[in-house]
């Protein structure tokens, strides 16, 4: 990189100046692995990178790590789970229902030890952070804000990232993405510059008073808003152009949650604020009476009409602002060298099982920008990418330095060991908790001296021969490595919730007494449940499947 500084020999400016250039060569900084973001997605892959003692610094461009936690949620309350107590001992059990603890060793460093608030404040995720960085030794550049990434090939014939920051550069051979939300997601639409951003509305609760009010977005953003102001606007119109998922009904945490949501009590007990599923389509400036109002167009979609149409609609109000969401990836940020495909609506990179970019190699990601990929996991939230981010520190570690997977071994094969080592695993495992839907499995690979032609592997009985156990590999990967799909006899073990095997009519509270399975044909109840699944070598399909039914409490 080569700089210019500029020297005057004169500082009287009635003066002529003599100036002199100077040029000077900034020696690029190397690191194999670069994390660009100190959130805890980065943060918890650089825990596991420091752990193997790998060469790697996190890029962040604020002053201290969770930065973004310091503004946002804007009105400073965490949806994320702080749940203390569960009965229970185990710590991995227990994590199932601390959703904003980063993974360790040192089981004393757990949010929960910081507030015992369920919805704590952000402001305590900031501590915690900062603490969990300090104890473990996380490398960490600040004040370092990435502008461009281009990759050339060295004098080795090594591929590298170059990163042009604001006050340096650096190069990598893998570069880890965990920069969380980058820019927000505005509709084109004229006008959109007279309406107000998530990111800038005023959280002064009296600038309020007695306003009418529109907020756009049906997610929790837009209702955290909502719920913010209810009390004090006059009237509150919230738009959505794709409606309104509960996550009661998808089990999904990204969705609407009850903590948000009293505007929807309200709207139903008759109490003047009100929910449309529309699209704006123009704003502009008015003055009714002299006073400076915004008109607002939008289209209502109407297909349950006889003829189906779309109403033409619009409204006034003192204040429109706008909780669209968020784009995880910006294309002008990256040279055509090394520029990241990204999924039909724009907001994700594409990625791979492994969180890697599908076309640019050694370019991963980790952080919510992973619900692009894993979307009816819980990827969105701590709790489900801090496993993610585990995994992939992991798998660098195995791909690129042959450390090993974790993994339990067993000789000989005793299948009464294993049952109970299995049936432990299932009722414990966080991981396996929050990315289900087969985000994340563990697997069993089972090496029998004895052909057994076929048959199956019976408990209580004892074998000659061994078996692996690993743990916390993602299955799509898993099924697709030459080293797993070879083996003669391998079972894939996962949690999944049943939910979305049942019609969508079926509602939240319909699952407070067991439903008649048969009623709908379905293995399996409308929450967590086990699923084990053998697969033999000479077997192109799944030949058997496992659906052992387990407590809802679970």
């Amino acid at each position: 990189m080569t700089t210019f500084h500029y020297i005057s020999k004169n500082t009287d400016p009635s003066e002529s100046s003599l100036v002199i250039l100077q040029f000077s060569k900034v020696q690029d900084k190397y690191h194999e692995y670069v994390i660009v973001g100190a959130g805890p997605a980065g943060v918890q892959a650089a825990y596991y990178l420091e752990k193997a003692g790998r060469d790697y610094v996190i890029l962040e461009k604020g002053d201290k790590p969770g930065y973004f936690f310091e503004t946002y949620p804007r009105h400073r309350t965490l949806i994320s789970i702080n749940k203390r107590f569960n009965y229970f001992p185990e710590d991995d059990y227990n994590l199932r229902h601390d959703w904003n603890s980063l993974l360790s060793d040192d089981t004393e460093m757990r949010f929960t030890k910081y507030s015992d608030q369920l919805f704590p404040s952000a402001d305590i995720l900031v501590k915690y952070m900062a603490d969990y960085c300090k104890k473990f030794n996380i490398k960490i550049d600040f004040n370092v804000e990435l502008e461009k990434v281009s990759r050339k090939t060295n004098k080795e014939g090594i591929t590298e990232f170059c990163l042009q920051c604001n006050n340096s550069s650096y190069k990598c051979q893998v570069l880890i993405m965990a920069c969380g939300a980058m820019k927000e997601k505005l509709p084109n639409i004229p006008g959109i510059e007279l309406a107000t951003k998530y990111s800038e509305h005023s959280i002064k609760q009296e600038d309020y008073e007695n306003k009418k009010i529109t907020i756009i977005g049906g997610g929790n953003s837009g209702f955290e808003t909502a719920d913010h102001l209810s009390g004090h606007a006059a009237i509150i119109h919230m738009h959505s152009d794709n409606g309104y998922k509960l996550a009661w009904d998808s089990h999904f945490p990204g969705d609407l949650r009850a903590i948000n949501n009293s505007i929807i009590d309200m709207f139903h007990l008759k109490s003047i604020h009100g929910l449309r599923k529309a699209s704006p389509t123009k704003i502009e400036e008015v003055f009714v009476n002299g006073k400076r109002q915004l008109k607002m167009y939008f289209d209502q979609h109407l297909p349950h009409w006889e003829p189906p149409c779309t109403a033409h609609l619009s409204d006034t109000y003192d204040d429109i602002i706008f909780c669209t969401g968020w784009y995880y990836v910006l294309p002008e940020m990256w040279d055509d060298s090394c520029k990241p495909d990204v999924s039909e609506c724009g907001k994700y990179p594409n990625q791979k099982p492994t969180w890697e970019s599908t076309n640019i190699d050694n370019l991963y990601f980790a952080g919510t920008v992973t619900q692009g990929r894993d979307r009816r996991a819980a990827s969105s939230f701590i709790h489900g990418f801090r496993y993610s981010a585990k995994c992939l520190a992991l798998m660098l570690n195995m791909l690129r330095h042959n450390d090993p997977m974790p993994q339990e071994h067993f000789s000989p094969i005793d299948m009464d060991q294993i049952a109970k080592f299995i049936a432990k695993r299932l009722s414990t495992s966080s991981a396996l908790y929050q990315l289900n839907y087969g985000v994340l499995c563990d697997l069993m690979v089972l090496n029998p001296e004895e052909d057994l032609k076929g048959k199956a592997f019976e408990e209580g009985k004892t074998l000659k021969g061994s078996a692996k156990y690993f743990y916390e590999l993602p299955t799509e990967w898993a099924l697709n490595d030459n080293k797993f799909k070879s083996q003669e006899h391998l079972w894939v073990i996962i949690l999944k919730d049943g939910k979305s095997s049942y019609p969508q009519w079926q509602g939240a509270l319909d699952f407070v007494t067991p439903p008649r399975m048969k009623d709908f044909d379905l293995p399996c109840q409308g929450f967590i449940q086990p699923i084990i699944r053998r697969y033999r070598l000479e077997s192109t399909t799944v030949p058997g499947e496992v659906h052992p039914m387990g407590p809802i409490t679970d």
